[in-house]
């Protein structure tokens, strides 16, 4: 028996506030789970179950070749091949200290057992390279560094130099690129409408301009053609963005004349080109070389002691993961320059990544409002279950029978030598990391996305059902007033039936002598779920009977009748 004055009366107020809907609303719908690694946490069981499963397709062997390779959606086909990865799992918690270090999982390939330079035997402290990881360690720093005005700020204003094509792109709309619309917050949020790449003279494969021809593509003298001409004189065209010679007004001068992929804020398109820019946009704006500033602001606050920019130092190369000799450019820094280190070349291990996570979901270097806006998508794919934030990769999970949506926000890498994520939920104060290396790149992406497939199909589930059970036992229970004289009482449960609408279920409720339920029509579906809890507490939201999340609506109905367009407003005593 527990007693609450002050949950009676606002759940009163709820049963006249009430308001049938289709649809739920974003966020958690229990408190996030406090126990994921002792023997009786449903986590802690489901990631035993991964790693035995994993063991086992390694114990079973696995196919070297891929001489009939799965189709390119058969994610389990391909998870077959996964002991040919050197990988590292791990999951950590905003509420568990103990998850980080104990939720890890670790498999060494032949390459790297075998191998002649870096860790024959990965843990996690192995460092990898993160490739586009390095993107959200950019924004996070950007986030504490810019103001809030540099993000609305034309590039043409950062960047004179660009302002000189405004002209042109009013007299070819189709192909110059606007650059006084394009802003910093938009190439953050690969939406700015640049070109995914610098384009090169010769299409990959082709060794001459002859062998163009042939290929027939019309010929042109690159040294007169009017667009080819100047391009010849740029060191980031001809020998690339990696070559130190390519410098931030190189790379600035070397996109004035590249077509754009589409208007500014038209369609999101990952472009690589887009965010090297941004890189530029925050060195420019903060006077900063990347080491010194990315080392500054994440990674001492963050005592992420193994991780760096532009290479492995070579104190620590006995701690990298690689594959074979020909990629130790990627690892000694050799292949990065200050244009590139922004977008992909920073390295990690599992258990910094971890610190990583855990500071954005504490909001440990950023005020909570900014990580709250800064964690929201900015645009949509044409898939509905991605949309894409600055610089998350949002993949929404949908539960098949209840209908809840999980979002998932997530950064990967790829390309070199390895396939790389870090994934938050917030709704759960939880975070994943996966991080791959081999060499292979034709196979490597495939291999690994069906591995972080494996890992969420095995523990997204029991998150749900851990805290659904500690919402039961935290919360649930009968509650009587302890005002003498005043007959109030209600009992709250959850509802642990497969596809049943998650929250807190009011079973019985009297205020003032009065049977809510009998007298509320509709009241007894209603739902308890947790908003923003500030200062240790936990603030919890009614949800009532039509909101469960339904996937058989049509859209219009469905959206006009949706909690976020009809919440409850009900007032008594000038108390929502």
């Amino acid at each position: 028996m527990r007693s609450s004055s002050d949950l009676l009366l606002s759940l009163s107020l709820l049963a006249f506030g009430a308001n049938h809907v289709l649809a739920d609303l974003a966020g958690p719908r229990y408190p996030a789970p406090t126990d994921l690694t002792s023997k009786n946490s449903f986590v802690a069981d489901s990631w035993g179950n991964l790693t035995d499963s994993l063991d086992s397709i390694m114990e079973e062997g696995f196919p070297e070749n891929l001489d009939n390779p799965p189709d390119a959606s058969d994610s389990r086909g391909w998870l077959q091949y996964v002991g040919n990865l050197t990988y590292s799992l791990s999951m950590f918690s905003l509420h568990d200290d103990d998850a980080g270090k104990s939720l890890q999982f670790h498999h060494e390939s032949n390459e790297v057992k075998n191998g002649k330079l870096g860790t024959r035997k990965v843990d996690g402290d192995s460092i990898y390279r993160l490739q586009s990881i390095s993107k959200l360690f950019t924004m996070y720093g950007a986030l504490m560094t810019l103001n809030r005005s540099d993000w609305e700020r034309p590039l043409t204003d950062i960047f004179p130099v660009l302002a000189k094509h405004d002209a042109a792109a009013e007299k070819l709309p189709y192909s110059y690129q606007k650059w006084n619309e394009v802003t910093p917050f938009s190439l953050a949020s690969q939406i700015s409408g640049v070109f995914p790449q610098i384009p090169l003279l010769l299409a990959d494969g082709l060794a001459s301009f002859e062998e163009a021809v042939a290929a027939g593509l019309p010929y042109f003298d690159p040294t007169t053609d009017p667009t080819t001409s100047k391009l010849l004189e740029n060191p980031c065209y001809m020998q690339g963005i990696t070559n130190e010679s390519c410098t931030t007004d190189f790379y600035v001068q070397s996109l004035k004349d590249i077509p754009r992929a589409h208007l500014p804020w038209e369609t999101p398109e990952y472009s690589n080109a887009g965010f090297v820019l941004f890189g530029q946009v925050v060195k420019k704006l903060t006077g900063r070389s990347y080491k010194p500033w990315i080392n500054e602001n994440v990674f001492s606050p963050l005592g992420m002691k193994d991780s760096s920019a532009g290479g492995v130092a070579q104190s620590r190369l006995g701690q990298a993961v690689i594959p074979n000799e020909q990629i130790l450019t990627y690892v000694n820094g050799s292949a990065d320059t200050n244009i590139t280190m922004p977008s992909g070349g920073v390295f990690s291990t599992t258990n910094d990544l971890s610190k990583l996570g855990i500071s954005i979901l504490n909001n440990t270097l950023l005020p909570a409002n900014v990580t709250r806006w800064w964690m929201k998508p900015q645009s949509n794919t044409a898939q509905l279950d991605i949309q894409v934030g600055a610089p998350w990769e949002i993949v929404r999970s949908t539960d098949p029978k209840s209908g809840v949506v999980t979002d998932i926000y997530s950064k990967s890498g790829d390309g070199a030598f390895v396939t790389t994520w870090l994934m938050l939920i917030p709704d759960f104060g939880v975070g994943f990391t996966v991080l791959t290396a081999n060499p292979v790149e034709s196979t490597r992406l495939r291999i690994a996305s069906a591995l972080a497939d494996h890992m969420l199909e095995k523990v997204l589930p029991s998150l749900w059902k851990q805290a659904a059970k500690e919402a039961g036992t935290n919360f649930g229970g009968s509650y009587v007033s302890t005002t003498k004289g005043l007959n109030s009482s209600l009992t709250l449960a959850v509802n642990m039936t497969e596809g049943a609408p998650p929250g807190l279920v009011i079973t019985n409720f009297i205020s003032n002598s009065t049977d809510v339920i009998k007298a509320r029509d509709g009241i007894f579906n209603t739902r308890l779920v947790p908003t923003t809890a500030e200062n240790g507490t936990i603030s919890m939201r009614g949800l009532t009977s039509g909101d469960l999340p339904k996937t058989n609506v049509t859209l219009f109905s469905k959206m006009m009748a949706s909690d976020w367009i009809n919440s409850p407003g009900a007032f008594y005593g000038a108390l929502p």
